[in-house]
């Protein structure tokens, strides 16, 4: 029940039965086949977020702050779904 309250409702948290129905629809588009399309997107995000969090933590280095990555993080999926081309 906490994983639920965390995740909220979703494919990890779906009963078996919806998971398992919805596990099979998205299966092919993990196929190595349909990940092709999207590394040039991957790599040039990875690259960019890579130079990006390195600059921010020599200036928090030096000003003696801290940092957050969350919002970074949970803006990667949409960046790739709205940049891909197939």
């Amino acid at each position: 029940m906490r994983l639920k309250f965390a995740l909220g409702e979703g494919l990890l948290t779906a009963p078996i039965d919806i998971w398992s129905q919805s596990r099979k629809a998205i299966s092919p588009s993990f196929h190595a086949s349909a990940l092709r399309g999207f590394m040039a997107s991957f790599n040039k995000r990875a690259n960019w977020m890579t130079t990006d969090w390195t600059q921010r933590i020599a200036q928090a280095n030096e000003s003696g702050g801290s940092g957050c990555i969350r919002i970074d993080v949970s803006l990667v999926t949409p960046h790739y779904i709205c940049t891909v081309k197939r």
